[in-house]
C-alpha cells in the first residue's frame, strides 16, 4: 500500500456542485461591469446580493453598482484591509 498524496493546499471547489460563476478571477480586486444573460442570468437585485455573500465567504468586501436600465452591475471585490485605510 503506497502512501496518500500529500497536497500544499486544499483543491479548488468542494463538496457538491461546481462553481456557476468564477468567482476566484472576479474576486481579484478590479473593476468589472458584467451583462445580464452574458454573464449572469438572474436578476441584477439576486446578484448583487450573490456578490456581498460571496465576497463575506472569501473574507472580502464588494462595490457594486447595478445600471439604470438593471442589464448590468459594475464589481469589485476588495480586501477588508482596505476600509482600515
Amino acid at each position: 500500500m503506497s502512501n496518500p498524496e500529500v497536497l500544499e493546499d486544499f483543491p479548488e471547489g468542494g463538496a457538491g456542485r461546481p462553481q456557476t460563476y468564477p468567482w476566484t478571477e472576479w474576486a481579484d480586486e478590479k473593476t468589472r461591469k458584467l451583462i445580464k444573460g452574458e454573464h449572469y442570468s438572474c436578476t441584477s437585485e439576486s446578484f448583487r446580493s450573490l456578490v456581498h455573500s460571496i465576497a463575506k465567504t472569501k473574507n472580502m468586501k464588494a462595490r457594486t453598482k447595478i445600471t439604470s436600465d438593471k442589464q448590468a452591475i459594475y464589481v469589485a471585490f476588495y480586501s477588508k484591509d482596505k476600509d482600515d485605510k
